[in-house]
């Protein structure tokens, strides 16, 4: 049995302006409720001193697990010789696998001389993270699949307390996060201009620090520059969120956070077809999917909002699979039941 954890996360989490310190947030929250938690976080020199004063402390004593976050990019090297001690030390370690951007040359069209080194530092540091790790973690399948690990196993993002903002009455569509040609901006600015003129008084809502609440994007669009904690506080009801990924071979293998936010909210899903996030909606019949083009996007939205039953169904189902299965609280248990079967 895990009493006491160590977790590593390789960001700050003063603010939850994006998706990993959302979900490290979430993580520690839940770990806190069951183990006896040493958290280490922070940007890098933050954590080479938290690192220093561990080890030069007694924190460490009865720790026999450890479960690491690392960021998207190349790990430093007191992050490596860290991890390397607490494997030594005869601590199992859990890593969580977040992503795979250099190994797709959407991300690296035409490496530059400076990119270089964050390049080949994120191949070394993810073949550590292989070699000292008991467990790997992946949020999808096809992303495990791309690394093909011993004992790789599924970890998807979570979902918190639901919190109900569903209307099948409301005109309001909900975005929320980054948003730019990868996130479907061009794409979604034309698919409202259709939407608007077959919905009344259609609004896309975009919760969003990446875009300027004052920019002209056109009407029918309302930005809300604010943290995505805060969308709580919004006194305003939704008939779905969207997720309007382009179709490409990264997309195909990711799971977006915000898909498990729109949960937490009671939302019904709009998403394009990329392959993982297609299964995972049509699989626990929670919304609907479409090609990323103009016409089947917009036309999909349009059917989907007059269709209130199937609105309503898609909300209570997502209220059925939440608690049970996709709840914060479940991805911990099974980390902390994973460590106990090492």
């Amino acid at each position: 049995m895990t009493k006491k954890l160590l977790f590593i996360a390789f960001y700050p989490i003063g603010d939850l302006g994006s998706a990993p310190k959302v979900r490290i947030n979430a993580l520690k929250k839940e770990f806190e409720k069951r183990v006896d938690l040493v958290f280490i976080n922070g940007e890098q020199f933050k954590r080479l001193v938290e690192y220093s004063k561990v080890i030069l402390s007694t924190r460490l004593r009865n720790i026999s697990k450890c479960y690491v976050e690392p960021s998207t990019s190349s790990a430093y090297p007191w992050d490596i010789i860290f991890l390397v001690y607490l494997k030594l030390r005869g601590i199992n370690l859990s890593i969580y696998i977040r992503d795979a951007y250099p190994m797709f040359k959407e991300f690296w069209k035409q490496l530059k001389l400076y990119q270089l080194p964050l390049y080949l530092g994120w191949h070394v540091s993810f073949r550590i993270y292989h070699c000292i790790a008991d467990i790997t973690y992946y949020p999808t399948r096809s992303l495990m699949n791309l690394f093909k690990p011993k004992n790789g196993k599924l970890l998807p993002p979570g979902s918190g307390k639901i919190n109900d903002k569903f209307s099948a009455n409301s005109n309001k569509l909900l975005y929320t996060g980054n948003l730019n040609y990868r996130y479907g901006l061009p794409l979604m600015l034309e698919v409202i201009e259709k939407v608007k003129n077959k919905i009344t008084d259609f609004d896309w809502v975009v919760v969003s620090h990446s875009l300027n609440h004052n920019r002209e994007l056109g009407s029918g669009i309302s930005i809300i520059n604010e943290d995505l904690s805060n969308l709580v506080k919004l006194n305003m009801k939704f008939f779905a969120g969207i997720i309007p990924l382009i179709k490409t071979k990264y997309n195909d293998l990711a799971l977006p956070v915000k898909l498990f936010d729109y949960l937490s909210w009671g939302l019904p899903i709009i998403a394009t077809n990329c392959s993982e996030q297609k299964r995972f909606i049509m699989g626990n019949k929670i919304g609907d999917t479409f090609p990323d083009k103009v016409k089947e996007l917009s036309d999909g939205i349009i059917k989907i909002h007059s269709e209130k039953s199937k609105l309503k169904k898609y909300h209570q189902n997502v209220l059925g699979i939440v608690e049970k299965d996709h709840h914060w609280n479940v991805r911990v248990e099974k980390i902390l039941e994973d460590f106990n079967n090492l």
